[in-house]
């Protein structure tokens, strides 16, 4: 029962388009929502660039799952984004340059850094950590690439460079999200969920 809660948390906290901030009691804008999630996914994606993070990861299930969790979340912010700028009663509210690189980011965010696709890549970076411990002993003597330290440079240059690009792309599509002003555009309460 209480992974049940873990795994559903994060969706049950951004399931709906304004949160409640517990700093003042005021409802967060999709805008700081946003910058709530990218900073979140940070601080993770931080951890989860290092080889202690991904051992986590690969062993932890509350850990995978809260990590995953929250990239669904952020896609699912992202998709709403989507929906808002391609809407046609919307549109003209927009900058239609800035429109299009927004829209642009999301798509290539969503088709080359989709949960599936993180979930596939951390799987094999988890199979190779399994590997490196697996043959710790004979390669802790060994130099270079071959070595057990070099194995895990090897896999957390990889790591790192993966989550650095959906890093890079959260913090584009950040940027556009601030850009068109996207609160302005449509205005959200309860009755439109």
């Amino acid at each position: 029962m209480n992974k049940l809660i873990v795994f559903l948390a994060p969706f049950l906290v951004g399931a709906t388009l304004q949160a409640q901030d517990t700093s003042g009691g005021q409802k967060m804008t999709l805008e700081q929502e946003f910058d709530d999630l990218v900073e979140r996914w940070e601080a993770a994606s931080s951890d989860l660039s290092t080889y202690g993070g991904l051992k986590s990861y690969c062993t932890i299930d509350e850990y995978r799952a809260n990590v995953i969790n929250l990239l669904g979340t952020v896609h699912h912010y992202d998709s709403l984004v989507l929906e808002i700028i391609t809407d046609p009663t919307e549109m003209a509210k927009l900058d239609s340059k800035e429109q299009q690189a927004t829209k642009k980011e999301i798509e290539k965010f969503e088709s080359e850094y989709s949960t599936t696709a993180f979930m596939i890549k951390l799987k094999e970076e988890c199979k190779f950590r399994r590997e490196i411990e697996h043959d710790k002993k004979y390669s802790k003597n060994d130099i270079g690439a071959n070595s057990y330290d070099g194995q895990i440079l090897l896999l957390e240059t990889d790591l790192r460079k993966y989550i650095k690009h959906i890093d890079s792309r959260l913090e584009h599509i950040d940027k556009h999200v601030h850009k068109l002003h996207i609160d302005d555009v449509r205005s959200f309460d309860e009755s439109e969920e």
